[in-house]
């Protein structure tokens, strides 16, 4: 963890997300969030779209910061604009769910086709299941 430190201190993206990833999920360390949510918001600064991504999922579920839906869109809407499927799958969900946004199953199957068009199975599936309930 010292080199992986090391290099998150310099600004290395991916190992400020790595960082993230450890004390968010207690890997090698206790879990911390808001060490977590500092590596995260470092690499998301330097577009790397996982920690953006999952800087949305700690704030959509409320984990070590408040539950905040707005936040959460913010962090998946930069992920997305990357072309990263799970966080294109993950806006769908929040417009299929009505989360933060009213509910809009156009803006939903709009994001899950572009994540299931780059193999997102998530949103594959979501697409999918929606086609034969929802939207038929």
């Amino acid at each position: 963890m010292r080199i992986l430190a090391m290099l998150g201190i310099v600004g290395l993206g991916e190992a400020q997300f790595n960082l993230g990833a450890m004390y968010a999920g207690g890997y090698g360390t206790p879990r911390d969030y808001k060490r977590a949510i500092s590596w995260y918001e470092k690499a998301a600064a330097q577009e790397v779209a996982q920690a953006q991504l999952n800087l949305g999922v700690l704030y959509e579920k409320g984990e070590g910061v408040p539950k905040d839906y707005a936040r959460a869109l913010f962090w998946f809407r930069k992920a997305a604009a990357q072309d990263f499927a799970a966080a294109q799958s993950t806006l769908g969900e929040m417009y299929d769910e009505g989360k933060g946004v009213p509910r809009d199953y156009v803006q939903a199957r709009s994001w899950y086709e572009k994540g299931a068009a780059q193999g997102h199975v998530g949103a594959q599936n979501n697409l999918g299941v929606r086609d034969n309930l929802i939207w038929a």
